[in-house]
Protein backbone atom coordinates (compact mmCIF):
# COMPACT_ATOMS: atom_id res chain seq x y z
CA UNK A 1 0.00 0.00 0.00
CA UNK A 2 2.89 2.34 0.75
CA UNK A 3 4.36 1.58 -2.68
CA UNK A 4 1.00 2.39 -4.26
CA UNK A 5 0.92 5.72 -2.42
CA UNK A 6 4.42 6.71 -3.50
CA UNK A 7 3.53 5.81 -7.10
CA UNK A 8 1.12 8.76 -7.04
CA UNK A 9 4.05 11.17 -6.62
CA UNK A 10 5.35 10.51 -10.14
CA UNK A 11 4.88 13.42 -12.53
CA UNK A 12 5.55 12.89 -16.25
CA UNK A 13 8.65 14.49 -17.79
CA UNK A 14 10.19 14.54 -21.26
CA UNK A 15 12.40 11.51 -21.99
CA UNK A 16 15.96 11.88 -23.22
CA UNK A 17 16.14 12.50 -26.99
CA UNK A 18 19.39 10.50 -27.06
CA UNK A 19 17.65 7.14 -26.55
CA UNK A 20 15.62 5.73 -29.44
CA UNK A 21 13.43 2.64 -29.09
CA UNK A 22 13.04 0.47 -32.19
CA UNK A 23 9.98 -1.69 -31.70
CA UNK A 24 9.38 -5.13 -33.17
CA UNK A 25 5.73 -4.20 -33.43
CA UNK A 26 2.56 -5.51 -35.07
CA UNK A 27 3.50 -3.86 -38.36
CA UNK A 28 6.88 -5.61 -38.32
CA UNK A 29 5.36 -9.04 -37.73
CA UNK A 30 2.75 -8.38 -40.42
CA UNK A 31 5.52 -7.56 -42.89
CA UNK A 32 7.98 -10.36 -42.06
CA UNK A 33 5.84 -13.14 -40.61
CA UNK A 34 5.77 -15.13 -37.38
CA UNK A 35 8.61 -14.27 -35.00
CA UNK A 36 9.67 -17.90 -34.52
CA UNK A 37 10.23 -18.26 -38.26
CA UNK A 38 12.46 -15.22 -38.71
CA UNK A 39 15.89 -15.78 -40.29
CA UNK A 40 18.66 -13.86 -38.53
CA UNK A 41 19.52 -12.29 -41.84
CA UNK A 42 16.74 -9.79 -41.03
CA UNK A 43 18.55 -8.74 -37.84
CA UNK A 44 21.82 -8.51 -39.76
CA UNK A 45 20.12 -6.22 -42.27
CA UNK A 46 18.69 -4.04 -39.48
CA UNK A 47 22.03 -3.72 -37.66
CA UNK A 48 23.75 -2.83 -40.90
CA UNK A 49 21.20 -0.08 -41.59
CA UNK A 50 21.49 1.32 -38.06
CA UNK A 51 25.27 1.30 -38.33
CA UNK A 52 25.10 3.16 -41.65
CA UNK A 53 22.76 5.66 -40.00
CA UNK A 54 25.42 6.45 -37.40
CA UNK A 55 23.92 4.84 -34.29
CA UNK A 56 26.40 5.15 -31.43
CA UNK A 57 25.29 1.99 -29.59
CA UNK A 58 22.83 -0.71 -30.67
CA UNK A 59 21.22 -2.67 -27.84
CA UNK A 60 19.40 -5.77 -29.11
CA UNK A 61 16.91 -6.79 -26.42
CA UNK A 62 16.57 -10.16 -28.14
CA UNK A 63 17.94 -13.44 -26.77
CA UNK A 64 19.83 -15.34 -29.46
CA UNK A 65 20.34 -18.52 -27.42
CA UNK A 66 19.80 -21.11 -30.17
CA UNK A 67 22.14 -21.71 -33.10
CA UNK A 68 20.91 -21.08 -36.66
CA UNK A 69 22.42 -21.38 -40.13
CA UNK A 70 22.85 -17.62 -40.58
CA UNK A 71 24.60 -16.91 -37.26
CA UNK A 72 27.86 -16.37 -39.13
CA UNK A 73 26.27 -13.61 -41.23
CA UNK A 74 24.80 -11.88 -38.15
CA UNK A 75 28.11 -12.19 -36.28
CA UNK A 76 30.02 -10.66 -39.21
CA UNK A 77 27.67 -7.66 -39.34
CA UNK A 78 27.91 -7.23 -35.55
CA UNK A 79 31.69 -7.33 -35.64
CA UNK A 80 31.78 -4.78 -38.45
CA UNK A 81 29.50 -2.44 -36.46
CA UNK A 82 31.50 -2.99 -33.26
CA UNK A 83 28.80 -1.44 -31.08
CA UNK A 84 26.13 -4.14 -30.64
CA UNK A 85 25.20 -5.15 -27.08
CA UNK A 86 23.34 -8.43 -26.51
CA UNK A 87 21.45 -9.63 -23.42
CA UNK A 88 21.79 -12.76 -21.37
CA UNK A 89 19.23 -13.88 -18.79
CA UNK A 90 19.29 -15.58 -15.43
CA UNK A 91 16.99 -18.61 -15.27
CA UNK A 92 15.55 -21.02 -12.72
CA UNK A 93 14.81 -18.49 -10.01
CA UNK A 94 11.56 -17.45 -8.39
CA UNK A 95 13.11 -14.29 -6.94
CA UNK A 96 11.22 -11.00 -6.81
CA UNK A 97 12.41 -7.59 -5.67
CA UNK A 98 11.13 -8.42 -2.19
CA UNK A 99 13.36 -11.50 -1.96
CA UNK A 100 16.67 -11.45 -0.16
CA UNK A 101 18.29 -13.74 -2.74
CA UNK A 102 18.40 -12.76 -6.40
CA UNK A 103 21.00 -15.28 -7.53
CA UNK A 104 20.08 -17.47 -10.50
CA UNK A 105 20.84 -21.14 -10.83
CA UNK A 106 21.79 -20.76 -14.49
CA UNK A 107 22.73 -18.00 -16.93
CA UNK A 108 21.42 -18.31 -20.49
CA UNK A 109 23.76 -16.41 -22.86
CA UNK A 110 23.65 -15.86 -26.62
CA UNK A 111 25.33 -18.47 -28.80
CA UNK A 112 29.13 -18.51 -28.46
CA UNK A 113 29.61 -17.05 -31.95
CA UNK A 114 27.26 -14.12 -31.28
CA UNK A 115 28.64 -13.61 -27.76
CA UNK A 116 32.12 -13.14 -29.20
CA UNK A 117 30.82 -10.76 -31.86
CA UNK A 118 29.00 -8.52 -29.38
CA UNK A 119 30.73 -5.49 -27.90
CA UNK A 120 29.41 -6.42 -24.45
CA UNK A 121 26.81 -8.50 -22.65
CA UNK A 122 24.36 -7.55 -19.91
CA UNK A 123 21.49 -9.29 -18.17
CA UNK A 124 17.97 -8.49 -19.29
CA UNK A 125 16.12 -9.72 -16.18
CA UNK A 126 13.23 -7.65 -14.83
CA UNK A 127 11.86 -8.43 -11.37
CA UNK A 128 8.36 -7.31 -10.39
CA UNK A 129 7.47 -6.68 -6.76
CA UNK A 130 5.05 -8.81 -4.75
CA UNK A 131 2.11 -6.85 -6.21
CA UNK A 132 3.27 -7.55 -9.77
CA UNK A 133 4.46 -3.99 -10.42
CA UNK A 134 8.02 -3.25 -11.54
CA UNK A 135 9.61 -0.52 -9.44
CA UNK A 136 13.19 -1.80 -9.21
CA UNK A 137 15.76 -3.27 -11.57
CA UNK A 138 18.72 -5.36 -10.37
CA UNK A 139 21.77 -3.55 -11.68
CA UNK A 140 23.82 -6.66 -10.93
CA UNK A 141 22.78 -10.32 -10.79
CA UNK A 142 24.87 -13.34 -10.02
CA UNK A 143 24.80 -17.07 -10.54
CA UNK A 144 25.11 -19.60 -7.75
CA UNK A 145 28.89 -19.67 -8.28
CA UNK A 146 29.07 -15.96 -7.44
CA UNK A 147 29.83 -14.65 -10.93
CA UNK A 148 28.35 -11.18 -11.39
CA UNK A 149 26.61 -9.82 -14.49
CA UNK A 150 25.74 -6.15 -15.06
CA UNK A 151 22.32 -5.03 -16.28
CA UNK A 152 21.74 -4.74 -20.02
CA UNK A 153 21.29 -0.98 -19.58
CA UNK A 154 24.62 -0.67 -17.73
CA UNK A 155 26.46 -2.59 -20.45
CA UNK A 156 25.01 -0.27 -23.09
CA UNK A 157 25.91 2.90 -21.17
CA UNK A 158 29.47 1.77 -20.50
CA UNK A 159 29.98 1.21 -24.21
CA UNK A 160 28.31 4.56 -24.93
CA UNK A 161 30.88 6.30 -22.73
CA UNK A 162 33.76 4.08 -23.95
CA UNK A 163 34.27 2.94 -20.35
CA UNK A 164 35.16 -0.67 -19.48
CA UNK A 165 32.86 -2.51 -17.12
CA UNK A 166 34.36 -2.86 -13.63
CA UNK A 167 35.52 -6.24 -12.39
CA UNK A 168 33.70 -5.81 -9.09
CA UNK A 169 30.67 -3.83 -7.95
CA UNK A 170 30.98 -2.42 -4.44
CA UNK A 171 28.63 0.03 -2.76
CA UNK A 172 29.43 2.78 -0.29
CA UNK A 173 26.60 4.10 1.90
CA UNK A 174 23.99 2.69 -0.45
CA UNK A 175 25.61 4.15 -3.57
CA UNK A 176 27.11 2.35 -6.56
CA UNK A 177 29.76 4.54 -8.22
CA UNK A 178 29.66 4.01 -11.99
CA UNK A 179 30.26 6.28 -14.99
CA UNK A 180 31.15 9.18 -12.64
CA UNK A 181 27.67 8.91 -11.15
CA UNK A 182 26.51 7.93 -7.67
CA UNK A 183 23.67 5.52 -8.35
CA UNK A 184 21.53 4.73 -5.26
CA UNK A 185 20.88 1.01 -4.74
CA UNK A 186 19.60 -1.25 -1.99
CA UNK A 187 21.46 -4.08 -0.30
CA UNK A 188 20.80 -6.37 -3.28
CA UNK A 189 22.19 -3.84 -5.79
CA UNK A 190 18.69 -3.09 -7.04
CA UNK A 191 17.88 0.33 -8.39
CA UNK A 192 14.59 2.19 -7.76
CA UNK A 193 13.45 3.23 -11.24
CA UNK A 194 12.20 6.77 -11.72
CA UNK A 195 9.42 6.29 -14.26
CA UNK A 196 8.91 10.05 -14.73
CA UNK A 197 10.15 10.04 -18.38
CA UNK A 198 6.93 9.32 -20.28
CA UNK A 199 7.48 6.27 -22.44
CA UNK A 200 4.74 7.41 -24.85
CA UNK A 201 6.92 10.40 -25.82
CA UNK A 202 10.14 8.45 -26.31
CA UNK A 203 11.67 8.63 -29.82
CA UNK A 204 10.44 5.52 -31.64
CA UNK A 205 10.95 3.68 -34.92
CA UNK A 206 9.34 0.52 -36.25
CA UNK A 207 11.74 -2.38 -36.78
CA UNK A 208 10.00 -2.95 -40.11
CA UNK A 209 11.32 0.40 -41.35
CA UNK A 210 14.78 -0.25 -39.94
CA UNK A 211 15.03 -3.61 -41.69
CA UNK A 212 13.91 -2.11 -44.98
CA UNK A 213 16.10 0.99 -44.52
CA UNK A 214 13.07 3.25 -44.84
CA UNK A 215 13.91 5.71 -42.03
CA UNK A 216 15.70 9.02 -41.58
CA UNK A 217 19.33 8.37 -40.55
CA UNK A 218 19.23 11.58 -38.47
CA UNK A 219 16.79 9.79 -36.12
CA UNK A 220 19.54 7.43 -34.94
CA UNK A 221 22.77 9.32 -35.61
CA UNK A 222 24.94 9.41 -32.45
CA UNK A 223 22.01 7.97 -30.46
CA UNK A 224 21.59 4.94 -28.23
CA UNK A 225 19.27 2.61 -30.16
CA UNK A 226 17.39 -0.04 -28.21
CA UNK A 227 15.65 -2.80 -30.19
CA UNK A 228 12.95 -4.84 -28.46
CA UNK A 229 9.61 -6.58 -28.77
CA UNK A 230 6.58 -4.27 -28.58
CA UNK A 231 3.98 -6.30 -30.51
CA UNK A 232 0.53 -6.93 -29.06
CA UNK A 233 0.21 -10.09 -27.01
CA UNK A 234 3.93 -10.70 -26.45
CA UNK A 235 5.02 -11.93 -23.01
CA UNK A 236 7.73 -9.34 -22.34
CA UNK A 237 5.30 -6.78 -20.90
CA UNK A 238 5.16 -5.50 -17.34
CA UNK A 239 3.08 -3.38 -15.00
CA UNK A 240 4.76 -0.09 -14.04
CA UNK A 241 3.56 2.50 -11.48
CA UNK A 242 2.27 5.14 -13.88
CA UNK A 243 0.75 3.22 -16.80
CA UNK A 244 -2.77 1.82 -17.09
CA UNK A 245 -1.64 -1.23 -19.07
CA UNK A 246 1.47 -3.37 -19.27
CA UNK A 247 4.57 -1.86 -20.89
CA UNK A 248 7.13 -3.69 -23.07
CA UNK A 249 10.35 -4.47 -21.24
CA UNK A 250 12.43 -2.52 -23.77
CA UNK A 251 10.89 0.71 -22.45
CA UNK A 252 11.88 -0.21 -18.88
CA UNK A 253 15.50 -0.69 -19.92
CA UNK A 254 15.32 2.63 -21.78
CA UNK A 255 13.98 4.36 -18.66
CA UNK A 256 16.83 3.03 -16.51
CA UNK A 257 19.37 4.34 -19.03
CA UNK A 258 17.49 7.64 -19.16
CA UNK A 259 17.70 7.96 -15.35
CA UNK A 260 21.43 7.26 -15.31
CA UNK A 261 22.20 9.54 -18.25
CA UNK A 262 20.33 12.46 -16.70
CA UNK A 263 21.24 11.51 -13.09
CA UNK A 264 17.55 11.60 -12.25
CA UNK A 265 17.72 9.18 -9.34
CA UNK A 266 15.36 8.13 -6.56
CA UNK A 267 16.69 7.09 -3.15
CA UNK A 268 14.30 5.37 -0.73
CA UNK A 269 14.52 6.46 2.89
CA UNK A 270 15.35 3.64 5.25
CA UNK A 271 13.73 2.44 8.45
CA UNK A 272 15.77 4.77 10.65
CA UNK A 273 14.67 7.85 8.69
CA UNK A 274 11.04 6.75 8.89
CA UNK A 275 11.33 6.23 12.65
CA UNK A 276 12.81 9.71 13.09
CA UNK A 277 9.94 11.21 11.06
CA UNK A 278 7.39 9.33 13.18
CA UNK A 279 9.07 10.52 16.39
CA UNK A 280 9.09 14.13 15.16
CA UNK A 281 5.40 14.01 14.26
CA UNK A 282 4.62 12.42 17.61
CA UNK A 283 6.43 15.20 19.48
CA UNK A 284 4.64 17.90 17.46
CA UNK A 285 1.20 16.45 18.14
CA UNK A 286 1.95 15.63 21.78
CA UNK A 287 2.99 19.23 22.45
CA UNK A 288 0.29 20.90 20.34
CA UNK A 289 -2.88 18.98 21.10
CA UNK A 290 -3.12 19.54 24.89
CA UNK A 291 -2.61 23.28 24.36
CA UNK A 292 -4.97 23.76 21.42
CA UNK A 293 -7.98 21.71 22.38
CA UNK A 294 -10.07 19.47 20.17
CA UNK A 295 -11.19 21.96 17.51
CA UNK A 296 -7.91 23.75 16.86
CA UNK A 297 -5.99 20.57 17.53
CA UNK A 298 -7.88 18.90 14.67
CA UNK A 299 -7.01 21.86 12.45
CA UNK A 300 -3.34 21.63 13.45
CA UNK A 301 -3.15 17.89 12.80
CA UNK A 302 -4.88 18.36 9.44
CA UNK A 303 -2.34 21.05 8.56
CA UNK A 304 0.54 18.76 9.50
CA UNK A 305 -1.11 15.95 7.48
CA UNK A 306 -1.32 18.15 4.38
CA UNK A 307 2.14 19.55 5.03
CA UNK A 308 3.66 16.06 5.15
CA UNK A 309 2.05 15.15 1.84
CA UNK A 310 3.40 18.38 0.31
CA UNK A 311 6.84 17.64 1.78
CA UNK A 312 6.72 14.16 0.25
CA UNK A 313 6.12 15.68 -3.20
CA UNK A 314 9.01 18.11 -2.70
CA UNK A 315 11.31 15.33 -1.46
CA UNK A 316 10.32 13.12 -4.41
CA UNK A 317 11.11 15.90 -6.86
CA UNK A 318 14.54 16.09 -5.24
CA UNK A 319 15.16 12.37 -5.53
CA UNK A 320 14.03 11.04 -2.12
CA UNK A 321 11.12 8.66 -1.55
CA UNK A 322 9.63 9.20 1.90
CA UNK A 323 7.40 6.65 3.59
CA UNK A 324 3.80 7.87 3.27
CA UNK A 325 1.83 5.11 4.94
CA UNK A 326 3.13 5.16 8.53
CA UNK A 327 3.38 8.92 9.09
CA UNK A 328 -0.09 9.55 7.67
CA UNK A 329 -1.54 6.62 9.62
CA UNK A 330 0.04 8.00 12.81
CA UNK A 331 -1.46 11.44 12.25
Amino acid sequence: FNSWLTDKLILATEPSPNIVVVGIDDETLAAYGRWADWPRELHARAIGNLNKGGARVIGMDVLFSDTTDDDALLAAVMEEAGNVILPLVGTESQATHDSTDIAYEAILPPTPLLSRASASLGHGNILPGSDGTVRHLPLIIQDTAGHQYPAFSLAILHHHFSAPLPEDYETTNGVLRLLNRDIPVDGNLQYRINFAPDYHDRPYLSYRDVISGDFDPAAVKDKIVLVGMTATGELDKWLIPNAASKVPGVFIHATVMDNILQQDFLAETGLMSTMLILFGLLVITAVALPRLGLRWGAVAVSAVFIGYIASSFIAFDNGYVLNLLYPLALL
